[in-house]
């Protein structure tokens, strides 16, 4: 069984093809002629569908990129302990990342266009997972160099394990000056550069590739050492960040529950939400009636029912703050937007209660005293009504209007001290 399954996965390569390997490798990773011309053309593509945030153009970008071939090239040298296939693909690799941070750099020095796109900003926080995409598109790479119809599976490698992207984004962050950008792709170009070459590295071993025999055996020690300590160096920080990410995802998923659940209450509605998984915290900012000290008491003490005990619980109710940890220009920002926004909706209230009310004064004036007509408001502003102009019928004959029992049901009505009549016939 073991023996069947081998020659089914097997290529039963013989010694000539694995010199033609080599040679097509060798060929790949070299930069000479074309190859540079190329290089530089697929940087300022992806730099271009970065730029304006087109995924089809980043994509174009790395199906045209020639930065695989070193990559190979390093991982089969070190494999097969070929010190002049490794000292070619790694001086190449230097070179084609050197041309490729020169060319993006002056292309985002000399756009006009310079924010932060997905594109860009998806390039910025590698992690574990990237680890696995650069370990398995490598192991197809590899897998592909040894048969002839590699186009489809090279062109899905290239497109996978995106070099180019991120040596577009550190170009980025150097035109712009912002190391997060500058640190954070660089890191995601050296996870893909060590995995794929990892994966060239094993698959060459796995498949019993011809090694070149060196005169000291200390030299592969010392090589498969470095080749450790790189792997280790790469792998530990995206173990973190990877595990970092799974957790503020999760506290986002859970901060979302606990919103959906708790805050159901008629006349409390969400205004906006902000949810901070790095700090652990979650802002909301609430419309409607004010949540007093026990109701806010019992929605802190539901945290832990949702597994975010440690969250720090910030409500705003316009310019009323419940928690008011020293603002920030940024925080005195947004209660200003939110005070306005109660302002818009106060005055939208007020003209309209104050049109009802003109309506209904002015029907229930003409049942109770027959000698009114009409009643006509003249108010300063939003301010509800002081002064009434008071239109009466000149049908009634001598009948005089009573003046004082008008204007003092005005008042009542009107919750006013004093109110002013002016009367026309």
């Amino acid at each position: 069984m073991k023996n069947s399954l081998w020659r089914l996965t097997s290529h039963d390569l013989t010694d000539g093809d694995f010199e033609d390997i080599r040679k097509e490798i060798a060929d790949a990773a070299s930069f000479r002629g074309v190859n540079l011309w190329i290089l530089i053309i697929a940087i300022f593509v992806a730099s271009l569908g970065l730029n304006l945030n087109s995924t089809a153009v980043v994509i174009g970008a790395m199906l045209i990129s020639p930065l695989m071939g070193p990559i190979i090239g390093l991982g089969l040298g070190a494999s097969i302990n070929d010190l002049l296939l490794l000292k070619t693909a790694a001086r190449n690799y230097l070179f084609a990342t050197g041309a490729s941070l020169l060319t993006s750099t002056i292309y985002f020095l000399i756009t006009p266009l310079d924010d932060a796109h997905a594109e860009l900003l998806a390039r910025t926080s590698p992690n574990f997972y990237d680890v696995l995409i650069a370990l398995f598109g490598g192991m197809a790479g590899a897998v592909a160099m040894t048969f002839r119809n590699k186009g489809n599976v090279l062109t899905g490698v290239a497109i996978a394990t995106a070099l180019m992207p991120p040596l577009c984004t550190v170009g980025y962050g150097i035109a712009t000056g912002q190391p997060k950008f500058m640190l954070g792709a660089l890191y995601l170009y050296l996870i893909n550069s060590v995995f794929i070459a990892l994966a060239t590295y094993f698959y060459a071993r796995l498949i019993k590739f011809p090694k070149v025999q060196l005169p000291d055996k200390k030299v592969e020690s010392r090589s498969n050492r470095v080749i450790l300590a790189l792997t280790m160096l790469t792998l530990v920080p995206s173990v973190y960040l990877a595990y970092r990410m799974v957790m503020e995802q999760r506290f986002i998923q859970n901060a979302g529950r606990y919103i959906q659940k708790e805050f159901t209450d008629e006349g409390i509605f969400i205004l906006r939400r902000e949810i901070d998984p790095s700090a652990r915290k979650i802002s909301l900012y609430l419309g409607g009636n004010l949540i007093d000290s026990a109701l806010e008491a019992r929605l802190k003490s539901e945290l832990p029912k949702y597994k975010i005990a440690a969250a720090s619980l910030i409500l705003r109710q316009g310019i009323f703050r419940q928690e008011n940890p020293l603002p920030s220009k940024n925080d005195a920002l947004k209660d200003d937007r939110i005070y306005e926004l109660f302002e818009v909706k106060r005055k939208y209230d007020s003209m309209v209660t104050l049109r009802a009310l003109k309506r209904s004064l002015s029907d229930e004036a003409s049942v109770l005293f027959p000698e009114v007509t009409g009643l006509y408001f003249h108010e300063p502003g939003d301010s509800m009504p002081s002064q009434v102009l008071v239109r009466s019928s000149s049908r009634l004959g001598n009948r005089q209007l009573d003046s004082s029992a008008l204007r003092k049901w005005l008042k009542m009505r009107l919750g006013e001290s004093d109110i002013s009549l002016d009367v026309v016939r």
